[in-house]
């Protein structure tokens, strides 16, 4: 953004618009205190990973679709036969 801009044109609409929620860009003396702080390459890091996880097209995250998917399905499952069995109560 003020150090990347490309990285600012590759954020969403509605990440620009929560950025501006939060005070909006950095200017050179917040960017140069900030890049001083202890915390700074970890919220880098915090940051990348969050970028990383919006990409649902990666192995890991059609792994995890799918997994969810049979775990759906198994709880579908099991709910029917315990609503069944409900029912037999009655």
């Amino acid at each position: 953004m003020l150090k990347d801009n490309a990285y600012y044109e590759k954020l969403s609409e509605a990440s620009k618009q929560t950025l501006v929620y939060q005070g909006g860009q950095m200017n050179q003396k917040e960017a140069d205190h900030f890049e001083k702080s202890e915390t700074f390459q970890l919220v880098l890091k915090m940051r990348d990973w969050d970028d990383k996880a919006k990409n649902t097209e990666t192995k890991l995250a059609l792994q995890a679709n799918e997994l969810l998917a049979k775990l759906k399905n198994m709880l579908s499952k099991l709910c029917s036969i315990e609503y069944e069995d409900t029912n037999k109560q009655f």
